[in-house]
């Protein structure tokens, strides 16, 4: 509809504005745009509101598969929690007229890009970090214990070895699709008894074992071990399985292991090392396997471009567009909302227009969340160690949960909102995870039984509430069958508590290359020879020592075998230590203790150590209470650290949104001078009485002004 000159009134001259008493409205509407209620067309928003919108549905689709790759193996409860937040954010155009399409194609976007960024995780980003920080052995004997190379990444063997096709075996199930699993005993000419290594592949053991030149690995022949999958993988039993490569499937792979022992009536063992033969060195296959991360990288950045700008052009309504923004998908998803398009503002949008003053930036950008992250993390640190904990950690859940929804359900204080909201998470993250690490044990000493003069060859189950102990006078530490462990990235050293009589035994003495099977080891049911022995020292000096239960226990104080120093200066005969308890008592997996229970797993097996039932670890030193404080002051400097990282970025937040909120103010106030400058008459406006032609600013009013205004009449155009 146009809106001209009446007909009764002269032409206007080219170039002369019309003023509004020629158009007939009231002299309110001077300096305002027409709006709805004028009869003009109903203002639309700019097609150029579509670049932010192709923006956000490519972050959405396209941070799943980033986060599968490079976050899940290290966080994936919030891994998890992030994807679920995306796919609601996917959800949210759901509630516009039009929607419910581009919604499902985003939901449908976000799932597959989810999808993809798993199956990369398990068939690059696993493999890369176990050949990365995983441990290379060399001149391995196929009769060594398995569980000693728990921790390995990769493996050599010495000597000639070879599979045994005549044992070879393999196993199909529908579970893992029509792929065949293939595994054969790796032997050499001394093996006998139980198999610790098997050699497995996909689909090669047709006609006997031909997986990757299993023909005839001869001459230190060896591989890549296939990586543990399932240990703390919250997807994998569901769905992670069904998307993993068939090549780290270690679970098929154990299911053929166990058909071989009933099949061909071999004996293994649960720890059982997996090579597949590889003829590429370790730095081939991390090259490899960062390669393919990129290329996998750039097709789904490329498919999400494209569905992206795909979805955008389906789009026709530019009200809908104006609301798909990454931030308006993030609040209609966490306190809902639907597109306004040209109808009037409500008061709580009027109200939400109105600028922060800069106390509300400091109070609610700054300062109130810095104060969630510091109580969250101190109230999780140390409120389980109280009588009443639960009671403070519920109150202050309720306070934080009144407060986060205030400040989101109003659009003026959302943001804010989402900062507390992240301050509570980040803070709550992080005293969980003090508590676990450093607190709880520090608390478990204290509400643990003291002992004094315990021998080493005590029955640890007698002490298994204790939380400090203190031994005899000829108690000393066995350094000699220490033994590091790698797991997850840290060096996890242990070594036995041991008699002092018992450190009497020599190492086993290195047979010639040529000695007969007169000169040989047992090692867990498998014939050794001295001469395979690789020089480590047995325990021989105190056979009738039935226990070994008690362990002392460090991170990266220790050679990879027969070193430790896991303990203060001179405090190598202290004899005495704080007792780590184990967080599973809480139902928390304590990683710390689970590296040191495998260590010493592959200690027992390697040097001939009794095998303990549960092994209890100790902090070796001699003055357990001083121990006890070093865990305490550990969990301080968490808080402390924690508080100035939030202090730094909480600042920048406050001081970004007030460089923002600064920029809008003085736009408005730029775009209301120029209106008082025409409504004045100054010498930059146009004559009095004469309509601008410059337009000022959108202002559709109340609904109240609105009702005043004359309906629009119909005019023709002179």
């Amino acid at each position: 509809m146009f809106v001209t000159k009446p007909a009764s009134s002269p032409a206007p001259l080219r170039g002369r504005p019309v003023s509004a008493a020629e158009q007939g409205l009231p002299p309110e509407a001077v300096g305002r745009e027409p709006s709805y209620y004028d009869g003009a067309r109903p203002p639309t928003r700019s097609s150029g509101g579509g670049a932010p919108a192709c923006v956000s549905f490519f972050l959405v689709m396209f941070l799943p598969t980033v986060l599968f790759i490079f976050t899940y193996r290290r966080f994936p409860a919030f891994t998890v929690t992030l994807v679920g937040f995306l796919v609601l954010m996917a959800l949210a155009p759901a509630g516009n007229a039009g929607g419910p399409p581009f919604a499902a194609a985003l939901v449908g976007g976000v799932l597959l890009s989810a999808t993809n960024g798993l199956h990369c995780y398990y068939a690059h980003s696993l493999p890369l970090f176990s050949l990365r920080y995983g441990r290379s052995y060399h001149n391995v004997f196929p009769q060594e214990p398995a569980v000693a190379f728990s921790d390995a990444a990769s493996v050599r063997f010495a000597g000639k070895v070879a599979v045994d096709d005549s044992k070879a075996t393999s196993w199909t199930s529908m579970e893992a699709g029509i792929n065949t699993f293939c595994v054969g005993p790796i032997v050499d000419q001394s093996s006998v008894g139980r198999v610790e290594f098997w050699a497995v592949g996909i689909d090669c053991c047709d006609k006997g074992f031909t997986c990757e030149g299993g023909e005839s690995p001869e001459g230190g022949g060896g591989g890549v071990v296939v990586p543990v999958v399932a240990e703390n993988d919250l997807l994998y039993d569901s769905i992670g399985k069904y998307l993993a490569p068939p090549e780290v499937r270690r679970d098929m792979f154990l299911k053929a292991v166990s058909v071989a022992e009933l099949t061909h009536e071999v004996a293994s063992t649960q720890h059982a090392v997996l090579v597949r033969w590889e003829t590429r060195s370790r730095n081939q296959l991390i090259e490899r396997h960062w390669l393919s991360i990129a290329l996998f990288l750039a097709l789904s950045l490329a498919s999400s471009a494209a569905v992206a700008i795909g979805v955008m052009l389906l789009i026709r309504k530019d009200e809908l567009l104006g609301t798909m923004t990454l931030p308006g998908l993030a609040r209609i998803a966490m306190c809902g909302g639907r597109s306004r398009g040209a109808a009037p503002p409500t008061p709580a949008e009027q109200y939400a227009r109105v600028p922060l003053s800069v106390f509300e930036v400091q109070m609610l950008g700054l300062v109130a969340p810095l104060l969630t992250a510091i109580l969250t993390v101190v109230v999780y640190s140390w409120a389980p160690c109280l009588n009443y904990g639960i009671v403070y950690v519920f109150t202050l859940l309720a306070i934080l949960l009144v407060s986060i929804m205030t400040l989101m359900m109003a659009r003026r204080t959302f943001a804010f909102g989402v900062v507390l909201l992240m301050a509570a998470v980040g803070g709550t993250f992080t005293g969980r995870w003090n508590y676990y690490r450093h607190t709880f044990h520090s608390c478990a000493v204290a509400t643990h039984q003291e002992y004094t003069g315990v021998s080493a060859d005590a029955v640890g189950a007698k002490y298994s509430d204790a939380g400090k102990i203190w031994f005899t006078e000829d108690v000393v530490l066995g350094e000699k069958f220490a033994l590091g462990f790698l797991y997850k990235g840290e060096r996890h050293c242990v070594a036995p508590v041991l008699p002092e009589k018992c450190l009497g035994g020599q190492p086993a003495a290195a047979a010639p290359a040529d000695a007969g099977l007169g000169n040989q080891i047992i090692v867990l049911g498998s014939v050794l020879t001295a001469a395979n022995a690789t020089g480590f020292a047995r325990f021989d000096a105190c056979p009738s020592l039935e226990h070994v239960d008690f362990w002392a226990v460090g991170t990266d104080c220790c050679d990879w075998r027969q070193s430790f120093s896991c303990y203060q200066k001179g405090e190598q005969l202290a004899r005495a230590g704080m007792v780590l308890r184990d967080t599973i008592e809480e139902g928390v997996k304590d990683d710390i203790l689970a590296g040191y229970y495998l260590a010493v797993s592959a200690a027992t097996s390697l040097y001939g150590l009794p095998t303990p039932e549960r092994p209890l670890l100790v902090s070796w030193g001699s003055d357990p209470e001083a121990l006890r404080g070093k865990w305490s002051a550990s969990a301080v400097r968490v808080v402390v650290l924690s508080t100035v990282l939030a202090l730094f970025a909480l600042a920048m937040i406050a001081n970004g949104g007030m460089a923002v909120y600064a920029r809008k103010q003085q736009q408005r106030g730029t775009k209301s001078d120029r209106s008082r400058r025409h409504q004045d008459g100054s010498p930059h406006s146009p004559p009095s009485g004469g309509e601008s032609s410059v337009r000022a600013p959108t202002d559709y009013g109340s609904p109240m002004a609105a009702a005043e205004l004359p309906q629009p009449r119909s005019r023709r155009r002179q």
